[in-house]
């Protein structure tokens, strides 16, 4: 009747999940959306007679399942939502959240069911687990922060033109592209360029000090994350300029590595949440690091935003 009708009809959408490790059974998002463990018929499949036979073999087996139910004319206009909650749960903790392989069902007489499997799949190079704890943080994180992502409606993706979506794609880009460490911690520099730099002239200094203004509201050590994003900064530039990296053990590299992405993924949700111009923001963060009133004042925004995970 629904499809007769031209009417919306129902899909459930089963998402194969890499990066997170599922320490409870199931966690409700929201009203038709759960991201739960895998269980057995998760890898039983049904393949129509003549499908060529690298693609009946799924990759491997998911370390979690995302399952949405929703009510949409087309099997595309789901996409933008699934986006929207996979870079949610990249921020929710450092992780390389990724989607393995996609089950499409509609429930339609027209439509027809199948499987996908994305054609770029990322480096599960940090993973995180979801226990008892997340029950409740995960949906209200999630509820907080899906809607306020600078999202292409069309297709998902962050807004390339942004500077809050230009730092997404290059936590993406850290957390999930197969590449060198250096090319990681570069890749999330950027990512703090563009949120923190108002301009190519800007030096590595204002860069480092804006950085640990503000995530010394997030009970980090000023004077360590200006240390980092300094080292991470010249990473950077060697990065950029072709040279090797000077006096550095791959362990202290692994550390800045770690501690940069952090610094992103925390910047991130701050300046999605506050929902600011860029500049003014800025403006801002320099006159707290000299004026009282002005430190006063980030702080209370910072204290209005509740929890960052």
């Amino acid at each position: 009747m629904y499809d007769l009708e031209g009417n919306p009809i129902e899909w459930e959408i089963k998402v194969w999940l890499e990066g997170i490790w599922m320490k409870v059974d199931e966690i409700k998002i929201k009203k038709g959306i759960i991201i739960r463990k895998p269980n057995t018929s998760d890898i039983e499949y049904e393949h129509p007679l003549g499908m060529p036979l690298f693609e009946q073999t799924p990759p491997h087996h998911p370390s979690a399942i995302l399952e949405i139910r929703k009510r949409v004319k087309l099997q595309p206009f789901i996409y933008p939502e699934l986006e929207k909650i996979l870079i949610a749960l990249q921020l929710y903790k450092v992780g390389s959240v990724s989607k393995t392989r996609i089950y499409w069902k509609p429930k339609s007489f027209l439509q027809f069911r199948g499987i996908s499997t994305p054609i770029y799949r990322g480096l599960t190079t940090y993973r995180y687990s979801l226990d008892e704890s997340d029950v409740e943080k995960l949906p209200r994180f999630i509820a907080k922060i899906k809607d306020k992502l600078p999202i292409e409606e069309e297709t998902g993706r962050p807004i390339a033109s942004n500077p809050f979506g230009i730092a997404i794609l290059r936590y993406q880009d850290a957390i999930l592209k197969p590449e060198a460490i250096g090319n990681k911690i570069a890749y999330a520099v950027m990512g703090l360029e563009a949120l923190y730099l108002k301009s190519e002239g800007e030096l590595s200094h204002r860069l480092a000090q804006r950085v640990a203004k503000l995530l010394s509201f997030f009970e980090e050590e000023p004077i360590k994350v200006y240390r980092i994003v300094k080292k991470a900064y010249n990473i950077r530039s060697s990065f950029v300029h072709g040279s090797p990296f000077q006096n550095k053990k791959p362990q202290e590299v692994k550390e800045i590595l770690d501690n940069i992405i952090e610094y992103l993924r925390k910047s991130v949700l701050t300046f999605i949440q506050l929902q600011k111009e860029k500049k003014e923001l800025l403006s801002l963060i320099d006159d707290a690091l000299l004026e009282k009133q002005k430190d006063i004042k980030l702080q209370n925004l910072i204290k209005n935003l509740g929890e960052v995970p």
